[in-house]
């Protein structure tokens, strides 16, 4: 039988093939194809080296995917795996950039490089009030002479090396203090944002919020406007929120902030997906952002903004 003709038995009659294999019914194969037992064995040999290859091929390839790192300061902890993440509108945020950033790495030539660490993607969550310092984030960049794309923003810190096989290490930042600046911004209430956005103590929001009271609801004079009194963005979230002081005004401010963050979810994942897609293709060299209008043309930023938090 000629190499054709056993490649065209294979590819027709390989599923009763395999049926057969598995029952080792060898003499049913051997009537049926009407083969030569040593013919049947080579056929044989080329199903189990063909099923081999395939898994060794799937293996090398599980190497792209970078593994996960998820640092949560809102409820603490730092788990390794995208099902461990307790919140769900977190949990749903990270798998959806990490699938993205997956897909670039399997477009970008299928299999990942394993030296230098391999892929690595570090999600942090941090709250708008937190009475502690902010978690110190590693590291994560590889030495001066990298030659790849490095990103810089108030979102993501990220390299992207696409030669000879592609990598990306990256720190991925859920700060809900930057999504509030994003949105003063957006809406118009406070300059060009150029500073990384900082926690704030319970104790100063609380203060915020006792001057906003005063001069809102009980219009007690102040020496000076509430626009010089408290950062921007939080005033325009206490005048976004629901005005009322039937409970701590405070509280309703937090239960706005906890919409804002909820609304604004799948229109941050598009901009992360941005600017990850942004360094991917930029070849080699530094990419700097700092403010939220710069990313016109990069994200959905229509997508992003969120006007109505009550």
């Amino acid at each position: 039988m000629a190499l054709s003709d056993l490649l065209e038995v294979v590819f027709m009659r390989h599923t009763l093939f395999v049926d057969c294999v598995m029952s080792n019914s060898f003499e049913r194969v051997i009537k049926m194809w009407r083969f030569h037992p040593a013919r049947v064995f080579l056929l044989f040999c080329c199903f189990v080296l063909s099923c081999a290859g395939g898994v060794a091929n799937a293996a090398i390839c599980d190497g792209n995917i970078p593994s996960i790192q998820v640092i949560d300061e809102i409820r603490g902890g730092v788990v390794t795996s995208i099902e461990e993440v307790s919140d769900p509108g977190f949990r749903h945020f990270v798998s959806i950039v990490s699938s993205s950033v997956n897909r670039l790495l399997q477009e970008g030539g299928g299999c990942a490089a394993k030296d230098d660490g391999g892929s690595i993607l570090i999600f942090v969550r941090t709250p708008l009030v937190q009475n502690r310092p902010a978690v110190a984030l590693p590291n994560i960049f590889n030495g001066p002479n990298f030659k790849g794309c490095r990103l810089y923003s108030p979102w993501v810190s990220l390299e992207f090396y696409n030669s000879p096989r592609p990598k990306v290490r990256g720190v991925i930042r859920w700060d809900q203090h930057q999504l509030l600046i994003d949105q003063a911004v957006m809406a118009g209430v406070m300059p060009k944002a150029n500073e990384k956005a900082n926690v704030i103590s319970g104790d100063d929001f609380r203060r915020y919020a006792k001057l906003y009271v005063d001069a809102e609801f009980h219009r007690k004079p102040n020496a000076l406007p509430l626009s010089l009194l408290m950062p921007p963005e939080i005033l325009w979230l206490f005048r976004s929120s629901w005005q009322s002081t039937r409970g701590p005004f405070s509280s309703s401010a937090m239960r706005a902030m906890d919409n804002l963050v909820s609304r604004s979810t799948e229109g941050y994942a598009d901009l992360l997906i941005g600017l990850v897609e942004r360094c991917s293709s930029f070849g080699q060299g530094d990419v700097r952002y700092k403010s939220i209008v710069e990313l016109k043309g990069i994200a959905p930023l229509d997508k992003y903004r969120v006007d109505v938090l009550r």
